[in-house]
This record gives C-alpha cells, structure tokens and sequence, in this order.
C-alpha cells in the first residue's frame, strides 16, 4: 500500500506542474530534493516565485488528512 501512496503523490506532483506550465507558468518538481515543498514556480520572467507543497487523496474519499506540518504557515509565497 506504501507503493501506491508514493505512486499516488509522484504522479499528482507531475501533474501539477504540468498543468502550471501548460497555463504559462515555469515549474518544476523539486523530486524530494527541497524540504515542505513538491513544485516550485514562477513567472516566465523569474521575477515571482511561490513553493507549492501538493496534497493527495485516495479517489472515493471526500477527506485529505493532513498533518500539523502542512499546516505550518511559511509565508506568503508558500501554497
């Protein structure tokens, strides 16, 4: 089940960036690499960018459980 829940969240990262950068939008998936964030993005310019932490859930579920580390406010350009 660990499998799936690592397969579930590669794939929903992926998909995040792409859908930023197919609506004009530089991103890139940091592959665990950059602590609390999945998907860092900016502007075409360079001149804005946020940190994008990307939550899943089990399809049929109405609920996304996070815990009190996603919760943490780390600023303004943090989503």
């Amino acid at each position: 089940m660990n499998h799936d829940k690592s397969a579930r969240g590669n794939s929903s990262q992926f998909f995040v960036a792409g859908e930023l950068c197919r609506r004009g939008y530089a991103a890139v998936v940091t592959l665990g690499n950059t602590p609390n964030t999945d998907v860092l993005c900016s502007n075409r310019e360079g001149t804005r960018f946020v940190h994008i932490q990307v939550k899943t859930f089990i399809p049929g579920t109405k609920t996304c459980s996070v815990g009190l580390k996603a919760e943490k406010d780390f600023g303004p350009r943090f989503f």
